[in-house]
């Protein structure tokens, strides 16, 4: 059974020996890269790729090289990825962790209100409009 992230901190600030630490918690790293996950997300979810690059509103090329792994997307196009497969708040954080992005992190303002679209089933447009009337600033920037 794997353990949770905080046991694997405590057993790591106690230990010494670092070769242990690591075979003995071998089956509790994650191993998964940002394309491996993104199609078992797809899989998972029942989501048609095409569908979900459309309503992220991505260049399809762009978004097929994240999907395949050619490309590491910026945050904030991971994030309009995450608006385009429909997911939820949880699946989006661990999509950003994923990719070694920060979660959304809610004691900030923008990333409170886009939780709050993927908490409530927003779209990206939605959010966008949203930000816009909060003052924020917008997933998708002008070239």
């Amino acid at each position: 059974m794997k353990k949770s992230t905080g046991d694997l901190l405590k057993e790591l600030s106690k230990d010494n020996d670092l070769k242990y630490f690591i075979n003995s918690n071998a089956d509790s790293f994650t191993s998964s890269t940002l394309s491996q996950y993104l199609n078992e997300l797809l899989c998972e979810k029942n989501i048609n790729k095409t569908k979900a690059i459309e309503k992220s509103n991505l260049n399809n090329i762009y978004a097929y090289e994240i999907f395949s792994g050619k490309k590491k997307p910026s945050r904030n196009k991971l994030i309009q990825l995450a608006f385009g497969m429909e997911l939820d708040l949880k699946s989006v954080q661990r999509l950003l962790k994923t990719a070694g992005l920060s979660e959304l992190y809610v004691r900030y303002k923008r990333d409170s209100i886009i939780a709050f679209a993927f908490n409530n089933s927003l779209s990206l447009f939605e959010c966008e409009e949203l930000l816009e009337t909060m003052g924020e600033e917008p997933i998708q920037q002008s070239s």
